[in-house]
């Protein structure tokens, strides 16, 4: 008899030893809130400190608690990109996280979350109640992380996968565009594409796969995707870096790395 899990959480990790504690943190609890059989998948690649090691002691630690955890090693050789727009970032990243998705076993619930950001595991609960025949895949808000002493308006992260009405989002209020195409009601905001922390079921993860040309996760046509405007999660604010510090990791010709790197993936 297959096992079916109640919970799903899919992550990849590169050099994240930084955050994994806060990470762990909030998928332990995750889990406790939700309660069941839970499993969480995580594709760990070209760490250049110890996540690998770090995520097999987690592993320990959340099979203590009677969790199932798989972790994929894959290593492609590619840049450490800085947060740019550039077809082989896009590349190198969706690759791993359809690999992450290939592990993927038979749930009732699926999360795709970015490994570093910032959230209330106590949200997972309500985004997972919004889940119904007419509302398939949910999406929190991404904002940027503000200062504890600050008034300044939240600004919205993650403008380049989320988009409403042909257009993506913007980072000041109002972030979105308005679309009579499309549904809004008093919580949920139906959009064309989000990112960040994405949740679903296991039928319409079965449709979903990252598109190379952009790290955005597509699912198929018949799928209705919301945004939750009442829950929100957070994107940590870097830590300030000069540009010729963020060049000097892209090595001097990508093309050449990135042939390196389809030849591991092929």
């Amino acid at each position: 008899m297959k096992t079916i899990f109640d919970l799903t959480i899919f992550s990849i990790f590169r050099t994240s030893e930084s955050y994994l504690d806060r990470y762990h943190k909030q998928v332990l609890e995750a889990f406790y809130i939700n309660g069941g059989k839970c499993h969480a998948v995580w594709l760990e690649g070209d760490s250049e400190d110890q996540t690998f090691t770090k995520l097999a002691e987690a592993k320990t630690l959340f099979e203590s608690y009677g969790h199932t955890v798989t972790i994929i090693k894959f290593d492609l050789k590619g840049p450490h990109w800085p947060a740019i727009n550039h077809i082989y970032r896009w590349q190198q990243l969706s690759a791993c996280w359809n690999k992450c998705l290939e592990y993927k076993q038979l749930t009732k619930i699926a999360i795709c979350v970015e490994s570093d950001l910032i959230w209330d595991p106590k949200i997972i609960k309500s985004l997972i109640s919004k889940l119904d025949a007419s509302h398939h895949v949910i999406y929190p808000m991404l904002m940027d992380e503000k200062k504890s002493d600050s008034t300044e308006e939240l600004t919205f992260m993650d403008i380049w996968g989320f988009s409403r009405g042909d257009q993506k989002f913007s980072k000041t209020f109002p972030y979105w565009a308005t679309d009579h195409n499309l549904i809004e009601e008093e919580e949920l905001l139906e959009i064309q594409t989000g990112g960040g922390m994405i949740v679903t079921t296991y039928p319409y993860l079965q449709t979903a796969s990252w598109d190379p040309s952009c790290c955005i996760l597509k699912f198929g046509n018949k799928s209705k995707l919301f945004m939750d405007k009442t829950l929100k999660i957070y994107h940590p604010r870097p830590i300030k870096k000069t540009l010729l510090k963020k060049l000097n990791i892209i090595f001097k010709d990508p093309k050449i790395l990135y042939a390196k790197m389809l030849s591991i993936v092929r």
